[in-house]
């Protein structure tokens, strides 16, 4: 009788805390609102394809995959501060920059993209800028560590576009 009163009231405490905790968190729809907004994408123009609720290093998270046009997004989204802990972006598909030809944006041109990309940050937070060939593609792969996150660019040296931006803690 004093153990199933003890359990009780252990269940009780901990249903408890996780009502309270789940009380706390900003749901789907905000952490759908936040990986927009921070993408630059209207709401009408986006096609979900993932949306999942995951505990990752300690903290619950929102993990959301979208596509806006040929660009597919990838967002994890605090579930309780709504910070975005993580985000990338990559095109799928599209017209290539030009093949195996020489860069037309220099070293110059691709770190000032990719800056432009990472407000706040300056030309001493670039750590890695490169020309690479991928599958025929001139493409500038450069790295900026600042406040705290590690931002990846993949940078068409054709055309300038980004391809691909990630950015993690």
């Amino acid at each position: 009788m004093k153990r199933t009163a003890i359990l009780a009231a252990a269940a009780a405490v901990l249903f408890a805390a996780l009502s309270a905790h789940g009380a706390e968190l900003i749901g789907e729809a905000k952490a759908k609102e936040i990986a927009l907004k921070h993408a630059g994408v209207e709401p009408h123009t986006a096609r979900f394809t993932k949306t999942e609720f995951d505990r990752e290093h300690g903290r619950a998270e929102y993990e959301l995959e979208f596509f806006a046009g040929s660009v597919e997004y990838d967002y994890e989204i605090d579930a309780e501060s709504g910070e975005v802990c993580g985000f990338s972006h990559e095109r799928r598909g599209g017209a290539p920059g030009e093949i195996g030809g020489p860069a037309t944006i220099g070293e110059d041109e691709a770190r000032r993209i990719a800056l432009s990309r990472v407000r706040g940050a300056t030309e001493g937070d670039v750590r890695k800028l490169r020309l690479e060939n991928e599958d025929g593609r001139k493409i500038y792969q450069c790295e900026i560590f600042y406040g705290g996150r590690e931002y990846e660019f993949e940078i068409d040296a054709g055309s300038g576009e980004v391809l691909k931006l990630e950015a993690d803690r």
